[in-house]
């Protein structure tokens, strides 16, 4: 069965949610190995990350929101008939 636009539109969401998702992970992981390098250097690298992992989470947080309330428009709209 073929997608519809809106079906297409809600896995494209999703993906990029969980990619965002990922990609701040992936940044946080990085800062923490940084902060448990205990290196001199790496303090002024953790710094620097730390504003990367705060745009990724926000990138994140704001997808999610995005997702989740697409997700429950369209669940409306189909319980309502709508097509």
């Amino acid at each position: 069965m073929a997608m519809t636009p809106e079906q297409k539109y809600l896995a494209d969401l999703d993906r990029r949610t969980e990619r965002a998702r990922r990609s701040w992970l992936e940044l946080a992981a990085t800062r923490t190995r940084l902060l448990s390098s205990g290196s001199p250097e790496a303090a002024l690298d953790v710094l620097l990350e730390i504003e990367s992992v705060q745009d990724a989470e926000r990138r994140y947080r704001s997808l999610q929101a995005e997702c989740r309330e697409a997700h429950a428009q369209f669940a409306r709209v189909q319980r309502s008939g709508i097509k």
